[in-house]
């Protein structure tokens, strides 16, 4: 589980390994699922129960790094708009500190 005070960062790479890793887990547990006189159905469900839950807990770190990401390229474009306004407007309609 990642700690909710530490900024997060996404990368391609961290999520490759993540997709491979659920992969990985999905086919472990469909095959402990085909052999359930073996390993118990209760092993199987505890095991997808948890693949679960981490892939929740994946999804909500990507949601949460694309909201803080979406949020300072907002920004980011409200300035540039502000900034080139700003540069269009005739000089004898700028403040006199922008002369």
């Amino acid at each position: 589980m990642h700690d909710r005070e530490r900024p997060i960062r996404v990368t391609p790479e961290g999520l490759e390994n993540w997709l491979r890793t659920a992969r990985l887990r999905a086919a472990e547990a469909q095959y402990l699922a085909m052999h359930p006189n073996e390993f118990g159905q209760s092993f199987v469900l505890s095991e997808l129960s948890a693949a679960l839950s981490d892939a929740m807990e994946e999804l909500r770190v990507l949601s949460e790094e694309l909201r803080n990401t979406s949020s300072e390229l907002q920004a980011r474009s409200r300035s540039l708009r502000s900034d080139t306004l700003e540069q269009d407007r005739p000089s004898h309609l700028r403040p006199e500190s922008d002369r």
